[in-house]
């Protein structure tokens, strides 16, 4: 598949292809190939004031201007085991830069450090923002055990886990984990004209190597 989406203010392109049945086995596999950019603009933002025509004098130029820009790729594959229960796998490389637009923005982010006091500031090259280069791995299990349509269950369960892991031993500039869980369960009421859903999800997300955790993570 692929999705072009362009414009002054958001960006997304991508191509995406997915083989479901590989070697006539149930192994799915595929890879995506994207690139995103995306500009914001505080007075745009919040107050619908076009930036080319804003007024002089009232301290619009100490207004918040950014642009972020990503590109990357993932492969992936998955394969059922026992027919309801499903392993996969996902490794991504991702590399994101934000650069400001006007001194004001450059300002700010000077000042805003992370935890461990790094400063998202990169002072090389005329003080632009850090690069983040992310490489990600991702092992993931999932089991469906849902009665009814798929997009509107009436009983049954489903659990999805990831445990995604970026830096350390797979490189990059950023390290991180993050462990994922969302259950869900589905219960059949008033003689079945109706649905109880409840849904919880956890999720945590720490840095390692002493470095922290990505601001747009």
């Amino acid at each position: 598949s692929v999705m072009l989406q362009g414009g002054t203010r958001q960006s997304q392109y991508q191509f995406s292809f997915t083989e479901p049945y590989l070697f006539n086995r149930p192994l799915t596999t595929g890879f995506t190939v994207f690139n995103t950019s995306f500009r914001y603009d505080q007075a745009r933002e919040f107050f619908g004031i076009d930036p080319t025509q804003l007024p002089q004098g009232l301290g619009f130029e100490n207004r918040l201007n950014f642009e972020q820009k990503g590109s990357g790729f993932n492969v992936f594959g998955s394969y059922p085991f026992k027919i309801w229960n499903r392993f996969g796998l996902n490794f991504g490389i991702n590399h994101s830069q934000t650069s400001a637009i006007n001194a004001a923005t450059e300002e700010y982010f000077r000042g805003v450090t992370t935890q461990n006091d790094q400063s998202f500031i990169n002072t090389e090259g005329g003080g632009g923002f850090s690069d983040f280069r992310a490489r990600t791995l991702i092992p993931s299990f999932s089991f469906n055990r849902t009665n009814g349509p798929a997009i509107s269950p009436t009983s049954g369960s489903s659990l999805s886990t990831t445990f995604e892991f970026t830096g350390g031993p797979l490189g990059g500039t950023v390290n991180y984990f993050r462990p994922t869980l969302d259950y869900r369960h589905f219960r059949p009421m008033n003689k079945g004209r109706n649905t109880l859903a409840v849904r919880v999800l956890g999720s945590f997300v720490s840095g390692f190597n002493n470095t922290s955790v990505p601001y747009y993570q």
